[in-house]
């Protein structure tokens, strides 16, 4: 008995009476989709507690890869098989036999046929039966490359927890989503990327935009500057690109900078020990980097000619970009193209009163000093990030100053200037405590 999810009631009840009634010594096969099994399972157990059959249930599971080979052999031209390649079958179905038989019989029918149309069509007739809330589950979720939360689906979609998770447990059963654990997190995916695919080819471009910004507010919410998370970052970067935010997506950049050219190429970084800990691999190539920043300043570029910020919020960006290009550059030894960008983030800072931007400017320029061993300018660059740190209450950028007037007076050998200074240390480490 095939497809027996297909049976109207009356056909079941039928089939009930059928088996058990009839004395007939013989093995029945079964076959029906998970959604249906349930009732049918029950069905049959109700039988086996009257009749005492044996009933042995059986899930299939995916194909090997032998065995789609197998199958296409026996279902395809040499031609089409050739031209295909024996990897395209095994990828695009994954050993899913609804979605291997659906690419066979496309082919079949039609030799130069876009295979994903029909599986498209086939997937969204089995979608069109939903619920609308099991409908906008789907949809909301397909923006998510990687699965999301069942809390974050609830919030993109505006439905209560309430709502969803009865809504979902049926799509689960269906076998369209699945559910898996990370982290002691449970994440919503779909059972195969094409299924994934087809519902967000489905979307209006406008609809596409809506979802893919909700995600990102969503997904921002657990972002954070001090914590090591590489994954979402991407995540949030590609919504906001989806969603076409520029302004989101180059400060979430930035952020990305920061956090590359601390870890990665600052000579000193300033950052918690727990934070390094937590980093077992660097974020990114110096070519990623390079890419990364080149990449900001596009959009930079394209922020600035579309005039989509003030005047002083395309300043603070620019500047933003600049300093980390800068110090970027001057930590590889690239002083000249450094300093092109650290004089332009200094111009903006002091115009703009961006102390935090100028701090790290004056920073970087220690940094070159110190890496080309020019004292008195060490020393001068030292003094005005002292007096900048101070203005701004920066307690670490203070020690640092202080830390780099100290080297630079041992360079120049001036005793009583570190006299001096031991003075100026123990008043500040007082201060501390």
């Amino acid at each position: 008995m095939e497809d027996i999810h297909w049976f109207d009631e009356q056909s079941l009840q039928l089939l009930e009476s059928f088996l058990t009634s009839a004395d007939i010594g013989a093995d029945f096969i079964i076959s029906s989709r998970p959604e249906s099994s349930k009732n049918t399972l029950a069905m049959l157990k109700n039988i086996k507690m009257r009749r005492g059959y044996e009933i042995t249930a059986i899930q299939l599971m995916p194909f090997r890869r032998d065995e789609i080979a197998e199958i296409c052999r026996n279902s395809l031209s040499w031609d089409i098989l050739k031209e295909k390649g024996e990897d395209y079958f095994i990828r695009e179905s994954e050993g899913l036999p609804l979605l291997l038989f659906e690419i066979l019989r496309a082919l079949t029918e039609n030799p130069d046929s876009d295979c994903t149309n029909g599986l498209c069509g086939l997937m969204m007739d089995r979608i069109g039966k939903l619920s609308p809330i099991q409908q906008d589950i789907l949809t909301a979720l397909s923006v998510f490359t990687a699965g999301a939360e069942p809390a974050q689906v609830a919030e993109v979609t505006g439905y209560t927890m309430a709502d969803i998770l009865p809504a979902a447990e049926s799509v689960i059963s269906k076998c369209l989503l699945r559910e898996k654990l990370d982290d002691n997190r449970v994440i919503w995916d779909f059972i195969h990327s094409r299924v994934r695919e087809c519902i967000y080819e489905s979307i209006s471009l406008s609809k596409r935009q809506d979802l893919h910004r909700k995600a990102a507010e969503v997904l921002s919410r657990n972002y954070s500057p001090q914590r090591w998370d590489p994954d979402l970052s991407a995540m949030l970067r590609h919504h906001y690109i989806k969603s076409g935010q520029k302004v989101p997506e180059l400060r979430q950049c930035i952020r990305e900078l920061i956090f590359d050219i601390t870890l990665n190429h600052d000579l000193f970084p300033v950052i918690s020990d727990n934070v390094l800990l937590s980093c077992s691999s660097p974020f990114s190539s110096r070519d990623e980097t390079e890419e990364k920043i080149r990449q900001a300043v596009e959009i930079l570029e394209y922020i600035g000619s579309r005039c989509m910020v003030s005047e002083e919020e395309y300043a603070n960006l620019e500047a933003s970009c600049f300093e980390l290009a800068g110090g970027y550059h001057i930590s590889w030894g690239e002083y000249e193209k450094g300093r092109v960008y650290i004089d332009r983030a200094i111009k903006l800072s002091v115009e703009h009163g961006f102390k935090e931007t100028h701090i790290h400017c004056l920073k970087h320029f220690c940094y070159m000093f110190l890496q080309t061993e020019n004292a008195e300018r060490l020393l001068s660059a030292a003094r005005d990030l002292l007096r900048l740190a101070r203005e701004a209450d920066e307690a670490h950028y203070v020690a640092t100053a202080v830390r780099l007037i100290g080297v630079s007076l041992f360079l120049l050998k001036n005793t009583i200037w570190l006299k001096k200074l031991s003075n100026i240390q123990s008043s500040f480490s007082n201060r501390l405590k």
